[in-house]
């Protein structure tokens, strides 16, 4: 199939691994990215799409009941008050414990998962208080990512610790770029220049002198 010249062009720029990097910086530049960007679009599908919230009613509420409470919870601050303690009774103190859900910004804290919503409905002259048990799904699925993230980034910063020693211990030493040239010139079929008379002072002379303030675009490149 013929492509679209400029949209080939900047997806071929996008995915092409470059010349200055190596694996670790793939890992950290790419891999990362693409994966916070695949769990922002799951959790922001799963937030606008499916039913990010998810409450408790009483018996007596019906189906136009039920999706007012929810979409007002949903709307409104919920607060959490632990299952093993008692529900407060005064407002001011159910409002010390209330918080936004993270369904407009996202705010790495505790997901709580059930949570409280206080609301009132007008009955002819009567006002009636209701306080209803909720779910919020969308914080199951944050539990999980933010785990799985943690895990991640330590994994990312591990690997490029070493890598960053890997990278001293082989164009610091002067003997360290010395074999670093050596193995480059075998890559590249040339290995018969190592062979030739007095290589090793030649080798030792490009690297030390020549070749010491630009030895890392040398190698990246």
């Amino acid at each position: 199939m013929l492509g679209i010249p400029f949209l080939d062009d900047a997806l071929t720029k996008w995915f092409k691994p470059q010349q200055f990097d190596d694996p670790v910086d793939r890992l950290n530049y790419f891999v990362t990215s693409s994966l916070l960007a695949f769990f922002a679009i799951m959790v922001s599908a799963k937030q606008y799409v499916g039913s990010p919230i998810q409450c408790f009613m009483p018996m007596e509420f019906r189906s136009g009941w039920e999706q007012y409470a929810e979409d007002y919870c949903f709307i409104q601050n919920t607060y959490y008050i632990p299952i093993s303690e008692q529900v407060p009774e005064g407002h001011d103190e159910r409002q010390k414990a209330e918080f936004g859900y993270y369904q407009w910004v996202p705010v790495v804290l505790a997901l709580p998962r059930v949570t409280l919503c206080d609301f009132r409905v007008r009955r002819l002259a009567n006002i009636h208080n209701y306080t209803v048990q909720c779910v919020l799904m969308i914080n199951m699925f944050n539990e999980k990512i933010y785990l799985f993230i943690w895990f991640w980034f330590a994994f990312v910063l591990i690997s490029t610790f070493i890598n960053f020693i890997y990278c001293c211990f082989t164009l610091i030493p002067p003997a360290s770029r010395e074999r670093t040239i050596r193995n480059f010139l075998k890559q590249e079929k040339l290995q018969h220049l190592t062979e030739m008379p007095d290589t090793k002072n030649i080798i030792r002379r490009f690297t030390n002198s020549a070749l010491c303030p630009g030895i890392f675009y040398f190698v990246f490149t």
